[in-house]
């Protein structure tokens, strides 16, 4: 992503970002920002376990990245917390990669301190083994309202790569070729413009 934001009629480049998660995906997401260190010239990442975000730091700085890494304690189920943690560290955006049943605090939080929210899947009641959007969907006037922007299901769902796929549909009109392109690889290509420029020619390719 090489973009500036767009946020109350202002464009503004992108510098910091808050991760909120620890896990396996966060652990691809960290890894790419700071990859993009001209474009993620700060990261806090943050999650109910201090110690695995400690770790995540370690290794992107043992790498030699040039991205500022800082770590921090939060509940995601918990809005105030989430709250304060934004207010503190002040990013340009959120990028959840916590658990999915979490999607609806942290943009519950994101409004509240109107920062702009991206997740790589959809919301999943913690009691109904189910995803569906329309909890997410409803929050789509509050954000509006806001000035804000809500990403939603980039990467894994397969998110960035069907919204590529459906602007190109017209030129790419093989069937197989559309199959292929539900099987490319999805990992958190809205964190790295490269990687929608290599999709953009892989698809042309199959034109």
């Amino acid at each position: 992503m090489t973009s500036a934001l767009r946020q109350s009629g202002k464009e503004r480049k992108m510098g910091k970002a808050l991760i909120i998660g620890a896990g396996g995906v966060a652990g691809v997401v960290v890894h790419k920002c700071c990859q993009n260190s001209e474009v993620f010239t700060e990261i806090c990442i943050a999650s109910r376990t201090k110690s695995k975000c400690d770790a995540l730091k370690k290794q992107v700085e043992e790498k030699g990245t040039k991205t500022k890494v800082t770590t921090a304690q939060v509940d995601a189920d918990n809005v105030p917390e989430l709250v304060a943690l934004i207010n503190k560290e002040k990013p340009d955006i959120v990028i959840n990669v916590a658990l999915p049943y979490q999607d609806l605090t942290i943009m519950d939080a994101c409004l509240e301190t109107k920062t702009d929210y991206v997740d790589t899947a959809n919301y999943e009641h913690p009691d109904t083994a189910k995803f569906e959007y329309k909890y997410q969907w409803a929050y789509r006037e509050k954000f509006e309202k806001a000035g804000i922007t809500a990403l939603l299901g980039s990467g894994f769902d397969p998110g960035g790569l069907d919204c590529s796929g459906k602007i190109h549909e017209n030129k790419v009109v093989i069937p197989a070729c559309r199959n292929r392109i539900s099987r490319l690889p999805c990992l958190l290509c809205f964190l790295d413009f490269l990687y929608f420029k290599a999709f953009y020619e892989r698809l042309n390719s199959c034109s």
